[in-house]
């Protein structure tokens, strides 16, 4: 009897270290769902962020990336009670994409060939490792816009300064176990090359939604140029589970 519980404890903490990454002191990336994201890199290197490749999502994406995004905003759930995004709405962005006639009399105004919305994705050695939504919009410079906020349109200042091609992002994801890579910060980069190369887009904007205001995305978003313009807004909505604001931010690109 002594023997078969040996036995026993012996394969429990060998499956339990292998499954944890501890069978030879290396950390593994966290399994994020089922095989597709199992194989993702333990580590990103500098020579792993010049290889990594850059396409638009499609709609068989949509299961990954719900989990991706959803997984990278889990730190939400302390103020709210559902998830970030939901396969619904990945999929209605996805379409967009995969409907260019639809798009183009949709959007005429500011169609150029490419999708209006799209989720753009970070793939490495054949992986999405990180994705981002982006959104061609007429915005005027350092005027608030209805569509990023829940603010009633008539009770936002008017302006004389006309609309220019901006491009607003959202969503900016990097599965938790490849977090402070630089994964981010690269995908970023490329978004704004993108709006700035292939969309004539002449500025960036993104808002920051918290509940209580800390100042670390801020930080990070100054860092890399862009400025907050316009008061905090409330954010509206019976998911929160306390009072909740929205921070805007442009930058000019160049």
């Amino acid at each position: 009897g002594v023997f078969v519980v040996s036995i026993f404890i012996f394969f429990f903490f060998f499956f339990w270290m292998m499954d944890s990454g501890g069978g030879g002191g290396v950390h593994q990336a966290a399994v994020c769902g089922p095989a597709a994201e199992s194989a993702l890199p333990v580590t990103v290197t500098k020579t792993d962020l010049e290889r990594l490749t850059y396409r638009v999502a499609t709609a068989s994406d949509v299961p990954v990336l719900e989990r991706l995004v959803n997984n990278a905003y889990i730190h939400e759930r302390r103020f709210k009670r559902v998830d970030r995004t939901t396969v619904e709405e990945l999929a209605e962005i996805v379409q967009v994409s995969d409907n260019p006639e639809e798009d183009k009399k949709q959007n005429a105004n500011v169609y150029d060939g490419h999708p209006t919305k799209q989720l753009r994705l970070g793939v490495l050695d054949g992986k999405i490792v990180c994705s981002i939504y982006l959104e061609i919009k007429l915005l005027s410079p350092g005027i608030i816009s209805p569509f990023t906020t829940s603010t009633p349109s008539s009770s936002l200042p008017t302006t004389n300064t006309p609309p220019v091609r901006t491009c607003y992002f959202g969503m900016l994801s990097v599965w938790p176990a490849l977090h402070r890579s630089g994964l981010g910060r690269t995908l970023l980069s490329e978004a704004e090359r993108h709006a700035r190369e292939d969309r004539a887009c002449l500025r960036m904007r993104c808002v920051v939604a918290n509940c209580n205001r800390s100042v670390g995305l801020f930080d990070y978003y100054r860092a890399r140029g862009f400025e907050e313009f316009g008061e905090p807004q409330p954010w509206i909505s019976d998911a929160l589970t306390e009072p909740g604001w929205f921070q805007h931010f442009e930058k000019v690109l160049s």
